[in-house]
Formats: C-alpha cells, structure tokens, sequence
C-alpha cells in the first residue's frame, strides 16, 4: 500500500503553521523574558529547565517513542496502554521529583535552590502528558497531540507573567520557574481529556505482543542521549563560564533551533508510518517516502540558514537587544551545523521506528562523548562560541554515524540527496 504524498504534504504544513504559531509565542516569550531577567538571570533560569530536562528523560522510561511505535501497530483502543505506562510513570516521575528536592539539604546556591523545588513537579507532570501525546500521535492525531504545549501553554504563561510585571515592575526567575509548573499541571489535565477518544476500556487484542518496560528502557537512554547532546553545552557553560555567557549562548542556540522546524513537524507524521511500511515489508514506498520528505524539509530550510548567516546579528540585537548581540557567533555556527544535521535525513526516527535502537545508542553515544570533551576543551578560553563549536561538530558527527547504521542495517537511503 503506497503511502499519499499529497497527504504526508498537507499533514506536515498543517504541523509546520502550528509550529510556527508555538515558535513565535515561545520567541515572544522568550525576547519578554530575556530582556526582563537579563543575561544573569536567564541564564540561571535557562540552566536550571536544562537540568531538570534531564532528570525528566529517566523518569520517561522511554515510553514516549516506544507507545508511537506499538500504538501504530495496534488496532482499537489504547486505553490499555495508557493506565500500563501511566503505573509505571508514577513511581519514576516521583523518584525523580525526590532528587530534585535533595537541592534543600545539597550544599547549592541560595538563588538555585528554590528553583529546582519549584521545578520538582515537572518529571511527572511531562511525562504523565507525554505518554498521551504519543498515543493520540499514533493514531495520527498529530495537531490534537500538539495545540496544547505548542500555544496554550506559551499563552497561559505568558499572560500571566506579563500581567505580573506590569502590576509589580519586575520578574524574577522563580515566578518564571513557578509558572512553568503550574502550566505543566493544566497541560496534563488537558491531555487526559484528550486521550478519551482513544481509551475505552478494552483489553489488549489477543494478537498483541505485551508492552514490557525492558523493551523501552533503551528507548530512554537513548532519549537521554539525545538530551545530553542538546544540553550539556549550556551545562558546561553556566559551570565554566558563568551564567551571563550562559544567558548568551541559550539564545543563540534557541534561535538556531528554528531551522529544525520543519523537520521536526514532519517527524511527526514520519515516525508511525516509517513502523507500519517497515514491518509490513513495503521498503520500496517506505524509501520513496524518506528521500521525498527529507528533500522538501531540506529545501524549505536553507533560506532561514542563509538568513541567520546574513543577519544574525540585527535579528538578535531587534529580538533581544544591545545586551545580547554576543550571542550572534553561536547562532551563525549552529546554524550551519542544523543545516548539516538535516542533510542526512530523519536517521533518529527511522533506526527507533526499525526496531535498530542499539545501533541508535551507539551512534548518538559517541557524539555525546564528543560533545562533552570538546566543550571542555574549548568552552573555557571561547565560551560560548567555543560551546556552539564543540556542539556543532558532535551534532554533525552523530548524525552520519546514525546514516551509517541505517545504510547497514536497513539498507534505506535517508538523505535528501540519495545516499
């Protein structure tokens, strides 16, 4: 059965006007919140949401993927998985919670402290919200899946926020950090009611193979990896550098981040149909699909990277401000490291959607290691130029291992461009 390319089409434009809508509430956000807190307290605040991201990975179990990849492969409800995966959230997301409270008794920072307690709710609320995001994604009810976190959340926060500084005259980085959370628990309380039209109460089909938490744990290491690869250099930075080059950097990395918009959306609507091709065997329509997406995402991208390469700095300084045109070098160098990232295609999705998930680890695990030895070695004399660097090369490294993998092991070609 060959897969419609007008609908892939129409499917993922409709996900890329949604996301556009998200990254422009999330840019408006973002400038009002940069120019309020200043480069110090963004920083801080951007290092702290850097922190418990990564806590919230564990606390996944990696079911988010593996519920799109055995939601797509199931016929009737998925209520089942939902109170599975729901069990077993519970307990990590409050265990990761615990940690974050462990920053009452740990010798932190006075200012960094109430943060994390203030963030401490996040790995359940995410998760718990994740796991019906990713059922309602695998029954392709992508924009369902999506409209909450991409624009109700960036609107309730930022509302609010800004009805509070133009009452009190100021922002710090707890009330940013407080809404976030509370915004997170109106998100879970959404999605639930959501996630009603594809419940019910039946049992599994007998012909379903049962859901096991060994099978998604490598999805989360590898999500972990994943996060680690995006995050560790704003990490090392804050720590090395300081949390005003920190404040710098996150905006030039948040900005470059833009590029990935369309393939990102496309992703979306790529990662349950790569799994149902795939293991019904119609590798033919599966490789027609890849190389014509991963050529239209690629085409639609270029002229954001020439744009940034042209203009980064009057697009920072006009968002941001004076105070932030020293983020513009890591937003011209990421950049290009984005645009060498979607080269190879979506490698990620089609090696997890494969059941290839070792040879994902392996490969996004060696750009970690990457990732981490080059921005220690050269965040401390470049700082946050160093950092977009070292980040730009691992990006670029670990994606040509992941097409590596899929050219062996799949025997697909993932690129744009035919290799």
């Amino acid at each position: 059965m060959e897969v419609k390319q007008g609908q892939i089409l129409r499917s993922t434009f409709e996900m890329v006007a949604l996301k556009i809508g998200g990254i422009l509430l999330a840019l408006m956000g973002s400038v009002f919140y940069a120019r309020v807190l200043g480069p110090d307290g963004y920083g801080l605040y951007s290092f702290v949401l850097a922190t418990v991201a990564i806590v919230t990975i564990p606390a996944s179990l990696g079911l988010p993927n593996y519920l799109i990849r055995e939601g797509a492969k199931t016929v009737g409800s998925l209520g089942w998985m939902i109170r599975w995966a729901d069990r077993h959230i519970v307990f990590s997301g409050l265990a990761m919670a615990a940690i974050l409270l462990l920053a009452l008794v740990l010798p932190v920072p006075e200012k960094t402290r109430w943060l994390f307690v203030l963030a401490s709710p996040l790995p359940l609320l995410n998760n718990l919200s994740a796991v019906r995001t990713s059922l309602l994604q695998a029954r392709s009810l992508i924009i369902t899946s999506q409209w909450p976190q991409l624009l109700l959340s960036p609107i309730i926060t930022l509302t609010v926020l800004g009805a509070f500084w133009l009452v009190s005259g100021s922002l710090a980085p707890e009330h940013l950090v407080a809404m976030v959370t509370v915004t997170a628990a109106i998100i879970f309380v959404l999605k639930s009611h959501q996630a009603g039209r594809i419940a019910g109460t039946h049992p599994p089909e007998s012909g379903h193979s049962p859901l096991s938490i060994l099978t998604s744990l490598p999805l989360m290491w590898l999500a972990t990896l994943y996060l680690l690869n995006s995050r560790i250099d704003l990490l090392i930075v804050t720590k090395l550098s300081g949390e005003h080059e920190a404040g710098l950097y996150a905006i030039g990395a948040r900005t470059a981040e833009l590029i990935t918009l369309i393939s990102a959306a496309a992703n979306m609507h790529l990662a349950p149909k790569i799994a149902r091709l795939y293991h019904r065997g119609e590798t033919d329509n599966l490789q027609r699909l890849l190389r014509k997406t991963a050529a239209r995402y690629l085409v639609a991208t270029s002229p954001l990277v020439i744009l940034f390469l042209a203009f980064g700095k009057p697009i920072i300084v006009a968002l941001y401000g004076i105070a932030y045109s020293g983020s513009t070098d890591s937003l011209q160098i990421l950049a290009c490291a984005q645009f060498g990232f979607l080269i190879f295609g979506s490698v990620g999705t089609i090696l997890i959607m494969t059941d290839n998930i070792r040879h994902c680890l392996r490969g996004i695990g060696i750009a970690v290691a990457a990732n981490i030895v080059l921005n220690l070695a050269l965040v401390p004399e470049h700082g946050a130029t160093g950092a977009a660097v070292a980040t730009g090369i691992s990006l670029v490294l670990g994606q040509g291992l992941l097409w590596l993998s899929i050219r062996k092991y799949t025997g697909l070609r993932s690129s744009a461009m035919g290799f």
